[in-house]
């Protein structure tokens, strides 16, 4: 390429900060980004990359494409994610977002600016590049949902790779992951609704309390996770909201309460559903209470499974940033909606580590405090794009 990458990305960086800061202010939640597509529809039109949108959706994709000759004749797909969290945005900053309801607190609007960047370095080079670049922004992926809906609009037809970024604020900068093998955790969801016989609590005997049952049916979920699967096997099932009870002094006659479950394992997910059933159930029958579950599946692992893409991403790393850049973690129980490119083509995840205590970035995303150092967003332009021009080195 005809300028150096980190070159190109610091030079700009007042522009990828403007740009950022744009994003978080008018931060959106799922299936409502529509300020947020449109401002990134204009920005790949100034590049002058024809954006693709939908008639009932947000969100958006481009292609690039590639004039070098020999042609490899592969397209890479590279994604951003776009929308917010549902909860006010509480920093004191002048980007702060002018939504309520809305808070860029995953980091999707660094993940946005980045690839916008990287899409117009692409575009200006396209004479050199030897194949097809996808850019896709995804909306709602916070809802769990804005993956499938991207595959279902055929967008990793013909695609033959995929990467994505997602800065890391439990991983010191400047470091970055790139997991061999399983890298997030399948997520899925479950509603117990358990059903006893309301009875005042002076007359304990004639009631079946389901909030006893509860109880006792949330102890025993825990057993799946230690005593009943492979220990090889990581599974996390917690309860996170339950809702129950009309009176102190009366034994609860109905709840419900809902909890996800997550596990890298394909074996675990044969029979997670089941399981969770028939613990519950068993549970609520101890104490004269009955349950009803529903499973609600979502998206499944990302798994690191192509030696091709591993290397890709872990060399244009290198390239870019040295040797020493590459850190190793433990696969994330977090689940994304890559998931659902990665079911279709050979895919990488990499974490963009932006931890840095000293300068007071230090909360995890999904935290609505959460920011980031925005000299990152040079790193992750420049690492989407060396990821690109590696990759059609190594399959020429």
């Amino acid at each position: 390429m005809s300028e150096p990458l980190k070159a190109y990305f610091d030079k700009r960086f007042s522009e990828l900060q403007k740009t950022r800061r744009d994003l978080h202010a008018m931060a959106e939640r799922s299936w409502e980004e529509v300020e947020t597509t449109a401002y990134i529809v204009d920005a790949l039109k100034v590049i002058g990359i024809t954006p693709h949108t939908y008639e009932h959706a947000t969100g958006c994709w481009a292609d690039i494409e590639g004039e070098a000759q020999p042609a490899t004749g592969k397209t890479i797909l590279l994604r951003a994610d776009i929308d917010a969290m549902p909860a006010t945005d509480p920093k004191d900053v002048p980007y702060r977002s002018r939504h309520a309801g809305a808070v860029h607190s995953c980091g999707h609007d660094g993940h946005t600016t980045m690839l916008l960047f990287a899409a117009r370095y692409l575009f200006e080079h396209k004479k050199e590049l030897r194949g097809r670049v996808r850019l896709v922004f995804e909306a709602a992926e916070e809802k769990g949902e804005g993956g499938d809906f991207c595959v279902s609009q055929g967008l990793t037809d013909g695609v033959d790779a995929a990467f994505a970024i997602h800065v890391w604020g439990d991983m010191d900068a400047p470091y970055i992951h790139i997991a061999d093998g399983p890298c997030m955790a399948a997520f899925n969801r479950f509603k117990i609704t358990v059903h006893g016989f309301a009875n005042g609590t002076g007359a304990p005997n004639g009631a079946k309390d389901a909030i006893a049952a509860a109880a006792k049916i949330i102890d025993n979920l825990a057993l799946l996770e230690t005593k009943m699967k492979d220990p090889t096997d990581a599974l996390v099932v917690a309860v996170g909201k339950i809702q129950g009870g009309s009176a102190p002094n009366t034994y609860c006659d109905y709840l419900t309460m809902e909890g996800t479950a997550r596990t890298f394992s394909p074996d675990v997910l044969k029979t997670l559903e089941a399981d969770i059933r028939s613990v519950s159930q068993m549970s609520a029958a101890l104490l004269g209470c009955t349950a009803d579950v529903e499973f609600f599946y979502g998206h499944p692992p990302i798994v690191h499974d192509s030696p091709l893409m591993v290397d890709v991403a872990k060399t244009a790393s290198r390239k870019l940033f040295g040797d020493d850049v590459l850190f190793d973690m433990k696969p994330a129980m977090h689940g994304d909606t890559f998931s659902s490119y990665c079911q279709k083509v050979p895919g990488i995840y990499a974490w963009l580590g932006v931890r840095d205590v000293a300068k007071g970035f230090k909360v995890s995303p999904h935290n609505d405090y959460f920011d980031f150092d925005e000299e990152h967003l040079c790193r992750g332009a420049a690492l989407f794009t060396e990821v690109v021009l590696t990759y059609f080195e190594k399959v020429a």
